[in-house]
């Protein structure tokens, strides 16, 4: 578990929070389906200050578009921008939590954690050239296990996806081929038998639906919609269930718990219990916004982070190590007013 040291960021936290906005604001968030259950958990705080969230969930892919066209206040992607892309288009961004994105099947006669998986055996499963169930490579990692004699059918996300983005990510790196053939991407050209359902929601449906499926959805949606997940093959070769715990131990082997580094990938992270496909959540924000949105916005995310955690593991979601905390805020301390004025929020 993270030892609880506020002090990391209570100071800059304390410098946003001084003043208070001046009326009411309705925040207009768009983005990451995995991330929507968290977003409406911290609207119910939000709106002690008088404020409301109002969430579209259409994917990572057009949150990001939305929030550069000026269309949203905010953006949520499940994949950190880079750098240059932030800097053209005007905008800052920080995690707000982390998950993990998990194959999940519909297969008669396996428990949740009983189908074992490695990431060359997926990424021939998801780009087609594995094609039933009883393949020999999947025989392989299954012995004593009874595979039936039926096709794999294929579900995958329709929209611009960030657990599309990150499940390619993983693939790319342990399959040769995947990189040239499928590519890393929110969005990409699948099977033409796969079937593509929209949001997390439209795939937790289509597998639950379809006896012999396979997909991918985010960590939480799996207790939630008691899906059957698979074992992965982490980097040390363990085969590995998802659990909060699996997702934890990749993030503290990473820059992101001892360095405060947000910018690094949690992909295949090292140590014998880490979750290989682990990725946070990002709020993508304009550098200049208005003072009394700006406020509203800032107050969203300073009031998750100080007082969330609850809401972060009551969705299945990992709260993020307090240097993490203090890196995010110190972000939004340089987001400024059209005059070039800090922001002035409420929230002690």
């Amino acid at each position: 578990m993270f030892t609880i040291r506020k002090s990391a960021y209570v100071l800059v936290t304390a410098l946003l929070c001084s003043f208070s906005t001046a009326h009411a604001v309705e925040i207009q968030g768009v983005g990451s389906s995995a991330a929507a259950p968290l977003y409406n958990k911290w609207a119910n705080s939000l709106q002690k200050s008088g404020h409301s969230l109002k969430y579209d969930a259409v994917g990572s892919e057009r949150g990001l578009v939305a929030v550069k066209a000026n269309q949203s206040h905010f953006g949520a992607t499940d994949v950190l921008p880079s750098s240059a892309e932030l800097n053209k288009a005007g905008l800052v961004a920080f995690p707000v939590a982390v998950s993990a994105v998990v194959p999940v099947v519909n297969l008669a006669g396996f428990k949740s954690g009983q189908l074992k998986l490695n990431g060359d055996v997926l990424a021939q499963i998801f780009s087609g050239k594995i094609t039933d169930w009883n393949d020999p490579a999947i025989a392989a990692l299954n012995s004593g296990e009874k595979l039936p004699k039926s096709p794999i059918k294929l579900v995958v996300r329709s929209d611009g996806s960030g657990a599309t983005y990150s499940l390619s990510e993983f693939l790319a790196s342990t399959n040769k081929d995947w990189k040239g053939a499928m590519g890393v991407g929110f969005s990409l050209k699948w099977p033409a038998n796969a079937q593509q359902a929209k949001g997390t929601k439209g795939v937790v449906d289509a597998v639950k639906s379809t006896e012999g499926a396979i997909g991918y959805v985010d960590f939480s949606a799996v207790a939630e919609d008691a899906l059957v997940d698979a074992r992965l093959a982490n980097a040390e070769g363990k085969f590995v269930k998802a659990s909060s715990g699996a997702i934890t131990d990749a993030l503290m082997n990473s820059g992101w718990a001892s360095k405060g580094d947000f910018d690094e990938k949690l992909i295949n992270r090292p140590g014998n219990g880490t979750w290989p496909i682990v990725t946070g959540t990002f709020a993508v924000v304009p550098k200049v916004v208005d003072q009394a949105t700006g406020g509203a916005i800032t107050e969203l995310f300073v009031r998750g982070f100080m007082s969330g955690d609850a809401a972060v593991k009551s969705v299945s979601w990992i709260r993020l190590p307090d240097q993490i905390k203090g890196k995010a805020t110190r972000t939004m301390a340089g987001i400024r007013d059209k005059s070039g004025q800090p922001l002035n929020i409420n929230y002690f």
